[in-house]
């Protein structure tokens, strides 16, 4: 006898069953041990009531099930009366979870940065290897103890206080410690505490996350010491973990959502290289190629990479290579390094060009020119350099003040701009005096003309703030090879020539070897 919903779990009909042995629908797995249990059943030995097995449906696919049975007496004859639930439901979200657990003892053990679970006393729970190797202990050392075994003394009040205040608040604080270590060494640590309720309110734990920032300390104690100015920097950690296997995004904590924009569900299957920029990808595909071959790559590395709406996101990446399911997974730590590699971008801006008009500076116009004098060299074309001075700048600024000789300053810059090619470098080398650069001068008399037109340029007044100002100016040029054979030559020779214009009446151009000739 079979009942209708046995039918639906088998997907064999009535007819089809009733003339099937019951362990031709079982597992190969489980068929010796259900034939086992019949025959003993049947012998009248003691043999389990409730067992789960895994049966074959029709279309053979494996399904879970719960079999409950008994022996009955049927027509004077001993029969097996069962019951089958099925539980291929039940089995899968088992089979999830145990998957999900296993993510988070990976992350947890093998993680980048120390990470600690701390009950309501203040004792640990449990702790991973990176924060047993900071602070020196072993696990057995550490469990079940108070926090202040690895806390420095002085620190130990504070620590306290904070920890009240996260449960209090309910909130997430970040501050900076001194650990002791076992073997007495001290070590800075930046340290993330969070705490952990049940659906109560009750506290149950605090996560804390710790990172060893002790040669940053340090770094930042030798620059106190050497500079006369006290000069503080602060730098936000902000972090994204994730697991990735298979290319494919196992596990993305919520900073690494925040950083990209993807929801997880869309990590999950987004292929990885969907985030990687393009200028970025040759550098991950050789990573890639290196690792197959089993050669060394460094575990930190940075590359461009773009969120879901392809803002590029600069960043910093920690990785380690971690046994997980079947083979080996990709754990890493990703920083937002954008607004630090803007800020290199400004600094290196500010060192090679004049803040006030925004021109390439003398330093940066010496690249320009060494590298325009070792072309010339190679290829035989000429060079010319010149030496611009504003006649009439130093009244201005005297009579009208500073603001306004600036102001000044930055109008005649944009008229300069405007009077040489884009080809030409201008460069301000100081107060009223500008350099240009002409990297490629095929006739001497395209030198005069460039010059001339400089000069004419400044034949209408500057307008500054809405007054009019008269300024001109007077140029000298040399030519390489003709006029020097290196830079400092040339400017030098630029300089006497446009000094020799300043001396019969401004506003004028001259070039060396004509200046050579009046003389």
């Amino acid at each position: 006898y079979v009942n209708p919903p046995m039918e639906h779990i088998t997907g064999y009909s009535k007819e089809e069953l009733l003339s099937m042995k019951l362990w031709e629908i079982i597992h190969p797995d489980y068929r010796e041990m259900v034939k086992d249990f019949a025959r003993r059943r049947i012998l009248g030995e003691d043999v389990p009531s409730k067992y789960e097995t895994k049966i074959l449906t029709k279309d053979g696919r494996e399904r879970w099930a719960n079999i409950y049975v008994r022996k009955v007496s049927y027509n004077e004859k001993p029969i097996v009366l069962g019951l089958a639930f099925d539980i291929t439901d039940l089995k899968r979200a088992e089979e999830a979870l145990r998957e999900s657990e296993e993510k988070f003892r990976v992350i947890f053990e093998n993680a980048g940065v120390g990470i600690t679970l701390v009950d309501r006393e203040g004792r640990l729970i449990d702790c991973n290897s990176h924060f047993r190797n900071f602070v020196g202990y072993t696990k057995e050392e550490l469990i079940g103890k108070h926090w202040r075994i690895y806390t420095h003394p002085e620190d130990v009040e504070r620590n306290l206080d904070i920890f009240e205040k996260m449960i209090k608040e309910k909130k997430v604080f970040v501050f900076e410690k001194r650990f002791k270590r076992k073997d007495g060494r001290i070590l800075w640590g930046r340290v993330t505490i969070s705490p952990v309720f049940d659906s109560n309110g009750r506290f149950l734990f605090q996560i804390g996350i710790t990172e060893d920032i002790t040669k940053e300390k340090k770094a930042i104690e030798a620059l106190k010491k050497s500079e006369s100015k006290y000069r503080s920097l602060v730098e936000k950690m902000s972090e994204g973990i994730y697991i990735l296997y298979n290319n494919r995004f196992e596990f993305v904590n919520n900073r690494f959502i925040e950083m990209f924009g993807y929801t997880r569900e869309e990590l999950r299957r987004v292929d990885f290289r969907k985030l990687i920029a393009p200028e970025s990808l040759p550098l991950i595909e050789e990573r890639a190629r290196k690792l197959k071959r089993g050669e060394p790559v460094p575990e930190k590395y940075e590359f461009v990479a773009l969120d879901k709406h392809g803002r590029k996101v600069y960043v910093e990446v920690s990785v380690t290579y971690v046994p997980y399911k079947e083979g080996i997974a990709t754990q890493g730590i990703v920083r937002d390094i954008t607004e630090k590699k803007a800020y290199e971008k400004k600094l290196r801006y500010m060192a090679t060009h004049d803040i006030l008009t925004g021109l390439p500076n003398r330093s940066y116009f010496m690249e320009f020119l060494k590298a325009a004098i070792e072309s010339s060299k190679r290829y035989g074309h000429m060079v010319c350099i010149m030496m611009l001075d504003l006649d009439g700048f130093k009244e201005v600024n005297d009579k009208f003040g500073h603001d306004v000789g600036d102001r000044a300053l930055v109008r005649a810059a944009e008229r300069l701009r405007r009077s040489v090619r884009r080809s030409d470098i201008l460069s301000r080398m100081g107060g009223d005096e500008f350099l240009v650069l002409v990297p490629i001068l095929k006739r001497v008399e395209d030198a005069e003309t460039i010059g001339r037109k400089i000069v004419n340029s400044f034949r209408e007044p500057l307008r500054v703030n809405g007054e009019l100002y008269h300024i001109t100016v007077s140029v000298g040029a040399s030519i390489f090879p003709q006029d020097g054979t290196d830079a400092i030559e040339l400017i030098k020779k630029a300089d006497m020539a446009m000094y020799k214009v300043k001396g019969s009446g401004k506003d004028g151009f001259l070039l060396y070897s004509n200046f050579i000739k009046e003389s």
